[in-house]
């Protein structure tokens, strides 16, 4: 039997000037009670993309996006309503433990 994707992305293009993509053909899958994080270069779209998915970015195409199943916007109210978190620096929780680190972002 085949899950349900909690968020569904396919080809994502996100741009601030006309002609110049910071994501071009971006796709992400998401299943139930996975996590993820986004690792990569300064300059490479991270906050770019966590702006797209927050509404705060206008300009941008997508061929598709889901939300458990259902089409959504990124400035729709019941995408908005659920929750996640972004952490906007290496130092965010420093004092914590890995153990300790994994079992709030997981809620336990």
């Amino acid at each position: 039997m085949d899950r349900v994707k909690l968020l569904s992305l396919d080809k994502l293009r996100v741009w601030y000037s006309s002609g110049r993509s910071v994501l071009d053909d971006f796709s992400l899958e998401l299943g139930d009670h996975e996590i993820v994080g986004l690792m990569g270069m300064n300059g490479a779209g991270k906050t770019t993309f966590i702006k797209t998915l927050s509404g705060l970015i206008d300009s941008f195409q997508i061929s598709a996006a889901s939300w458990q199943g259902t089409a959504f916007s990124f400035r729709d109210r019941m995408f908005k309503e659920n929750p996640y978190i972004v952490f906007a620096e290496d130092h965010s929780f420093g004092y914590f433990t890995f153990r300790e680190y994994l079992s709030y972002v997981a809620g336990n």
